[in-house]
């Protein structure tokens, strides 16, 4: 009796070792070519954009919000209308598990900033997502 619980011990043991490793591999595997991380832009209004307008979508390490460092940044010419679809892939060795980070959305005619982001839409960490996202740009004032 005694033998046969501690075999059970150790068959349970050796399970959870395989699969924790196996856990723990298939998370760096995900990042050994690059963080991938994408969505749509979009708005709110019932607005077309006008045929010169220009998407950008940023990826910031915003750890320290006085300061957000740039990651990586795409430029959509010629984005046709809203939703405008974005995908980004970070260098895996800029990427800390223990930073913030937040795609940031612009969309310019010409030199003018239309619509912008104005709230963070967190990405990669802290549970955040790194696809699938709907990132919602607000109108630009005039002024």
């Amino acid at each position: 009796m005694y033998s046969r619980l501690l075999h059970c011990i150790v068959v349970i043991t050796f399970l959870s070792a395989v699969i924790g490793c196996s856990s723990s591999t298939r998370t760096r595997s995900n990042y050994r070519d690059g963080v991938k991380v994408s969505g749509v832009i979009t708005y709110r209004e019932k607005a077309a954009l006008p045929p010169n307008a220009v998407v950008t979508a940023r990826l910031v390490d915003i750890t320290q919000p006085a300061a957000p460092m740039l990651l990586r940044e795409v430029i959509i010419t010629k984005p046709g209308q809203v939703p405008v679809p974005f995908v980004m892939t970070a260098d895996p060795g800029s990427i800390n598990q223990n930073h913030n980070y937040a795609v940031e959305a612009t969309i310019k005619s010409g030199h003018n900033v239309m619509w912008r982001t104005t709230q963070q839409y967190g990405v990669i960490t802290r549970g955040n997502p790194t696809n699938g996202l709907m990132v919602w740009v607000q109108r630009v004032d005039e002024e």
